[in-house]
């Protein structure tokens, strides 16, 4: 019995001292943050390929500004992605004003992308968007930024913050180097 034991205790030391025991538990993914326009922006939620992040200090429903990054899985051909492009064209004509779209190419990578600046608005807020669509690590994805005004004048001022904003958000949006990489977003916890 003491043998077993002894046995026992040995297959324990050794197991427990070899490398693949002492091996630390596998790191968690780093927290992905973007910064656009000299603004951090913090991971908020994730679901169906879908990401939203806004600033640290906006971290409720009544945000101010917010960075969107959808991956599209499917989209694996700037042709997909053209057809994605005018299809969300249509669907935002539909419910707010497409202010501006244009197709550029990216000289950084030979492709066309796509960018389209709308506004909608509720009886709540009106929401300027900057949407930018390109082809990343072979898959389709679309950036956006947002920016909400809320009240009884918030067309008016969101009209004006277009105005004032909108050709300096879009060359931002359009030269942006900061999308994460796929396999960060992948990794973002999903929201429930």
């Amino acid at each position: 019995m003491f043998a077993i034991r002894q046995a026992c205790l040995a297959l324990a030391v050794v197991a427990l001292s070899s490398p693949i025991a002492l091996a630390k538990q596998p790191a968690k993914p780093a927290a992905v943050k973007l910064t656009f326009n000299g603004v951090e922006y913090v991971h908020r939620s994730t679901l169906n390929g879908r990401s939203d992040f806004t600033p640290a200090k906006e971290p409720g429903a009544d945000w101010r500004d917010r960075m969107t990054v959808v991956v599209r899985e499917n989209v694996t051909s700037p042709e997909q992605l053209s057809s994605i492009a005018s299809n969300l064209v249509e669907t935002v004509s539909d419910v707010g004003e497409v202010v501006r779209a244009e197709s550029v190419p990216n000289m950084r990578t030979d492709e066309t992308e796509h960018f389209f600046a709308a506004r909608m608005q509720t009886d709540k807020y009106t929401q300027a968007a900057f949407v930018r669509l390109a082809m990343v690590e072979g898959k389709g994805v679309l950036v956006m930024y947002s920016h909400r005004t809320y009240g009884a004048h918030s067309n008016e001022s969101s009209t004006g913050w277009m105005d004032r904003n909108g050709e300096d958000t879009e060359k931002k949006l359009m030269s942006w180097t900061g999308i994460p990489k796929l396999a960060q977003l992948r990794a973002l916890p999903k929201s429930k």
